[in-house]
């Protein structure tokens, strides 16, 4: 494995292997890693699911609305694939993993979907997706009184 000191660099190396992702995609990932990281109480090493979370949060600060279609565009529409982007990256040296980190780990995590629409939906459009996506239902069940 050969280290790369930028990240430009890096990712030149890696879409000559793995085409499949836009190079805005990676970048991405590179910064939203570094802005979860810091909005972190204490630093630690990030779980997928903190980091996919993270990278879902940073796209939606960064597009708004269109975040789900910038990533589509990019060649990213689920969850593994910012797993195939961080091993891809780790495969350059950009960044690192522990022993027990898997990037099946990134797989079976929330939908990108909805994570990306839900803070530009509300009432049935909210439940109408989430009801979709297998979540049970927020409505709460009222007790009939007698």
């Amino acid at each position: 494995m050969q280290a790369f000191r930028h990240l430009e660099e890096a990712v030149e190396r890696v879409l000559e292997r793995h085409p499949e992702y836009h190079s805005e995609a990676y970048t991405l990932v590179h910064l939203a890693l570094g802005v979860t990281v810091e909005r972190l109480a204490k630093p630690h090493h990030l779980s997928a699911r903190e980091l996919y979370l993270g990278c879902c949060a940073y796209a939606i600060g960064e597009y708004g609305p269109l975040a789900g279609e910038t990533l589509a565009h990019w060649g990213v529409t689920k969850s593994a694939d910012f797993g195939a982007i961080v091993y891809n990256l780790i495969e350059v040296g950009i960044f690192a993993r522990q022993k027990e980190d898997s990037q099946s780990e990134f797989n079976d995590l929330p939908p990108l979907d909805l994570l990306l629409s839900e803070p530009f939906l509300c009432g049935k459009d909210l439940e109408d997706r989430r009801a979709a996506a297998g979540y049970p239902s927020s409505k709460k069940k009222r007790s009939k009184k007698k």
